[in-house]
């Protein structure tokens, strides 16, 4: 899968939209890390001048920042778990605090006794107070880097630790995780003559179905129920089609691959990160599990890699499907390296019933199309590779793709006569699907949108149509 790194414009990091509620006593934890000293049993590592009685501290009556009572309970088990990392600043001046209320009442709110304290001299109380307002402010001027963040998430999520003492949700990361994946997968499917990329500013939003003829498209979460509802609109596809974000990979070291997931290296106590991914093991079972809970098809084709297949043979089972074949898909090329270089994908299909194959047109278990074709369509064989699954499923009309990326399913749908329902995270991949679709078929007047449970005027989408074009690979009258 295409490993880039791409910061989504539907990931903002919204902190304030994300705390949580823990309470003191929630992480069995304590650090063992020496400390400078101790504040009431507790380690200090932080620069101090002095500990001081909790009693003895005097809060600035005009300090504006409101600490909420989550964030207090956050603060105070992070302190008990870890120790003091940053002191109590008071000034010599006034004697009340400048920095650290926020600490304060977590220590008040935890009944610790002491509390370590920087002093700091002031030339004047305009001064003090300055520093107090800038204290909170500047930190609230930083602009944080999603992908970084998410890659902090996974370097921190290996059990050593308990996840709340990020003062984030495991739920967040796992969101913000999802998201950077499947942007990461979407990118490897844009490149065939029917695709376009993303646009900077898309049309869609978050929430949006597209009626797209026959087919339905969703801007929304394929592990939210409601959104999934909203996308079938009382259909109960027959099949699932899918190519989820894999998010597995090698560990590097100074841009070159030494491992893989699981691999513990000489001279190490624990197994490598998973580099160049964002989601871990963990998150990717999390993910499909969601996506693939309280689902009905009877059939179910998903991809994945060598790495991820004994995870993904547990959630297919887990889902109510039973597992029936691996499918390999022959690149017929080697992809890029050294050694044992991959030329190779796995599909697994599971099923929860009998399927009614047509015995004399049955593909064999390796389907070989190679990713590069003539120059108008250097990646149109993966969509030729979902061709010759959903032809051998004739039997079935209706396919379902909870991650839609850039809409090889749907295009492949419309070739072979199935109805098709993709969900896609993004609003600017939803759009390059909208775009596909018109590009291969032509038609636009089919192309229909619904915002708010209701249908968009024309004008609201009408330059989604810009510059888009029809594909070679439309031909009068074979969709219709």
């Amino acid at each position: 899968m295409a490993k880039s790194k791409k910061t989504l414009e539907i990931t903002q990091t919204k902190t304030k939209a994300n705390r949580q509620e823990i309470q003191i006593n929630d992480m069995d934890y304590t650090t063992s890390a020496e400390p400078k000293a101790f504040a009431d049993g507790r380690p200090v590592f932080c620069a101090h001048d002095k500990i001081v009685p909790i009693k003895e501290l005097r809060e600035n009556p005009l300090n504006p920042n409101k600490h909420p009572d989550d964030q207090i309970r956050a603060l105070a088990a992070i302190i008990k778990a870890t120790g003091w990392r940053q002191p109590i600043t008071v000034s010599t001046r006034s004697g009340l605090i400048v920095k650290g209320h926020g600490r304060l009442a977590a220590a008040k709110y935890g009944k610790f006794k002491e509390a370590p304290v920087d002093y700091q001299n002031y030339a004047s109380e305009e001064e003090e107070l300055a520093d107090l307002m800038a204290d909170n402010r500047i930190a609230e001027l930083a602009e944080i880097d999603s992908v970084k963040l998410a890659e902090a998430f996974e370097a921190v999520d290996t059990g050593a630790i308990p996840f709340e003492m990020t003062g984030y949700e495991e739920s967040f990361y796992q969101e913000l995780a999802t998201a950077l994946c499947e942007a990461d997968h979407d990118k490897e499917e844009a490149n065939d003559d029917t695709v376009l990329p993303p646009p900077e500013e898309p049309v869609s939003k978050l929430g949006d179905v597209w009626i797209l003829g026959r087919h339905r498209l969703m801007c929304g979460n394929s592990t939210n129920t409601k959104d999934r509802e909203e996308l079938l609109a009382g259909a109960e596809p027959e099949l699932m089609l899918t190519d989820p974000p894999y998010c597995s990979g090698g560990h590097q070291e100074s841009g070159k691959s030494t491992g893989s997931i699981g691999t513990v290296r000489k001279g190490q106590t624990d197994a490598p990160k998973i580099a160049n991914d964002i989601l871990s093991t963990r998150g990717y079972i999390k993910l499909l599990t969601a996506a693939f809970e309280g689902i009905t098809p009877l059939f179910a084709y998903v991809f994945t890699d060598w790495r991820m297949w004994i995870y993904l043979y547990d959630i297919i089972e887990k889902s109510g499907f039973g597992v029936r074949s691996m499918i390999v898909w022959d690149k017929e090329t080697p992809g890029m390296g050294v050694g044992w270089r991959s030329q190779h994908e796995l599909c697994l299909f599971g099923s929860r019933g009998k399927a009614k194959f047509d015995g004399h047109k049955g593909y064999g278990n390796v389907l070989r199309c190679s990713r590069s074709g003539n120059e108008l369509h250097p990646t149109q064989k993966p969509v030729e590779l979902m061709e010759m699954i959903l032809d051998n499923m004739d039997f079935v009309k209706t396919v379902y793709d909870p991650f839609g990326g850039s809409g090889t399913t749907l295009a492949a749908a419309e070739k072979t006569g199935h109805t098709a329902y993709l969900m896609e995270l993004t609003p600017g991949y939803t759009d390059v699907i909208v775009k596909r679709y018109f590009r291969i078929t032509g038609n636009k007047d089919q192309i229909q949108l619904i915002r708010d449970g209701a249908p968009a005027d024309p004008a609201v989408y009408a330059e989604i149509f810009d510059d888009v074009g029809i594909s070679s690979e439309y031909k009068e009258g074979e969709y219709e």
